[in-house]
């Protein structure tokens, strides 16, 4: 597999120290959750909310912000520019950007057939995307939200910072686990404030076995695309799209997140099958993941 940007072949993960490391993914959890959480907190002390206002939406960039903290710590000298030259490249992402674009048309196309069997009725179609936390902004504009803080404010740090480093460290398996673990616990404060969570009951379970699934699946399609997280971006916001608008087609959500469940499986299995046969499973595709050069 070409090796990323920056990266000249070598497996370079390895040249950061286990201390330095643990000082960068320190700061990028503390600034990242420190961050979000602090702009949550306002919320957390409201009363019950039907409708986000607008600074909860500046909570999203917590992991952008993370990214940018962890980066000047792990290279203080040029580093940022490397990791956003690499991050935020057009370069080489031709097929992630035709896997994601692709993946989010069926699903699209297969949640709409199981609406049609389950409800009878596609009358919500045109609902598709619409949501009462955003009332009265049409599909497109909830998109580009989407986009800019779900898409770009979190991705720069879960797949454009966190993701790239560990895996060049641990490899790509232990990393989306760990990702994943990060991921979730981000979230928290949501369960507090936000009606789309504060209703889960016992279907936080699924929505935590599919935050899993995402972490394998983004992290699979960001490495597809040399680490750039464009991508990975746009699938994040058109994913948001279809999930999130609570006024669309009602099995839509849960159908889509039940494809991406299988898509993990999948990635995971085929990553399994690779390692076992090149007997370093621990360790799978690690030489193609940034490591520290991605923060020179």
């Amino acid at each position: 597999m070409t090796a990323a940007p920056g990266v000249h072949g070598r497996d370079v993960g390895h040249r950061t120290t286990v201390p330095r490391l643990g000082r960068a993914v320190a700061v990028f959890v503390g600034v990242t959750f420190g961050f979000s959480w602090l702009i949550s907190l306002p919320l957390v002390l409201a009363p019950p909310l039907t409708v986000m206002p607008w600074y909860f939406y500046l909570g999203e960039l917590g992991p952008a912000v993370g990214a940018v903290a962890a980066t000047l710590v792990l290279r203080p000298t040029g580093g940022l520019n490397g990791w956003a030259r690499r991050t935020f490249s057009f370069t080489g992402i031709g097929r992630a950007l035709i896997v994601a674009v692709v993946s989010l048309i069926l699903y699209l196309g297969i949640g709409l057939v199981v609406e049609q069997l389950t409800e009878g009725s596609l009358d919500r179609l045109p609902l598709i995307g619409l949501t009462s936390k955003l009332p009265g902004i049409p599909a497109i504009v909830v998109l580009l939200i989407w986009v800019l803080t779900s898409g770009l404010g979190e991705e720069t740090g879960w797949r454009g910072w966190l993701m790239p480093t560990l895996t060049g460290r641990f490899g790509f398996i232990s990393a989306a686990l760990v990702v994943a673990a990060v991921w979730m616990l981000w979230h928290v404060p949501q369960f507090l404030f936000n009606p789309g969570f504060r209703g889960m009951g016992w279907a936080a379970i699924g929505w935590a076995l599919a935050l899993v699934a995402g972490s394998f699946w983004l992290g699979w399609l960001a490495r597809l695309g040399r680490w750039s997280i464009i991508p990975v971006v746009l699938w994040h916001g058109g994913f948001d799209l279809i999930t999130s608008g609570d006024l669309g087609p009602a099995s839509l959500p849960a159908t889509v997140s039940t494809i991406v469940i299988v898509q993990a499986l999948v990635v995971v299995a085929i990553l399994i099958v690779r390692g076992e046969r090149r007997g370093r499973l621990a360790h799978t595709d690690r030489r193609d993941a940034p490591g520290d050069a991605a923060n020179r």
